[in-house]
């Protein structure tokens, strides 16, 4: 909906949780290094969206990971 676009400052963010079990990567690529795979439920931080790729921010680091796997809560 339109509070989606809404991301209240780009240094905060916005909290997500996975629905699903997901790979942290590198880069915004399905071709890019997984970092870390967390587990459905973790909490993060989401600072940018394109529709597709998410950028986060977890335990202090920057990643991405496909948007579809994050709710906001």
């Amino acid at each position: 909906g339109d509070q989606e676009a809404q991301t209240g400052g780009q240094q905060n963010g916005v909290s997500v949780v996975t629905t699903h079990g997901l790979n942290l990567r590198d880069a915004p690529s399905s071709q890019s290094n997984v970092v870390l795979t967390v587990t459905e439920g973790t909490q993060m931080m989401r600072t940018a969206d394109d529709g597709t790729w998410s950028t986060v921010t977890y335990n202090g680091k920057q990643y991405y990971c496909a948007s579809k796997f994050l709710k906001v809560g």
